[in-house]
């Protein structure tokens, strides 16, 4: 999942319980960095973003 910068595992966790009514076994968080890019001639670079990763147990499913 692609979450806010200021969200911390407790918080994902809480809202993956909320949302879906499941418990995830494990959340684990990647921070993603900005590339650079070129904007006219100039470098730049694009925002970069936090990712979660939540890890279900056993036999949970998740309908999307």
């Amino acid at each position: 999942f692609k979450v806010e910068p200021e969200f911390n595992k407790i918080m994902i966790r809480q809202a993956v319980k909320k949302q879906y009514n499941v418990e995830p076994a494990k959340v684990r968080i990647i921070n993603i960095p900005g590339k650079m890019v070129f904007i006219r001639r100039r470098r730049a670079q694009k925002a970069g973003y936090k990712k979660a990763v939540v890890y279900l147990k056993k036999g949970d499913k998740i309908t999307i």
